[in-house]
């Protein structure tokens, strides 16, 4: 339990200071309050779904635009960046590129 209390704690923590850098006039504790009073009110009213399906429109996106990144990045210079990787990895140790 004690962890879970510390998980939830750096989580409000990082989204505060996060918040904090976004809008720099309010300090971070101010925010730490808003978020664990939005987020308990949200949980306390289940209306957190909109949420989810926002979240995993998300996840979605970016697993698509990783994918495409890598099909991209084959038609740029850096592409034997990668080869050279592959290249180390079947020969052994590599250090900083050098096989």
């Amino acid at each position: 339990m004690t962890l879970k209390i510390l998980q939830v704690g750096g989580v409000v923590g990082g989204t505060a200071l996060v918040l904090q850098i976004v809008f720099p006039e309010i300090p971070v504790p101010a925010w730490s309050y808003i978020v664990a009073i939005s987020v308990s009110l949200i949980i306390y009213r289940g209306s957190y779904r909109p949420i989810e399906k926002v979240s995993l429109i998300l996840i979605g996106l970016f697993t698509v635009l990783t994918l495409i990144s890598v099909v991209a990045l084959q038609f740029t210079p850096l592409r034997t960046l990668a080869s050279g990787i592959y290249e180390c990895g079947r020969k052994g140790a590599c250090t900083l590129g050098k096989c």
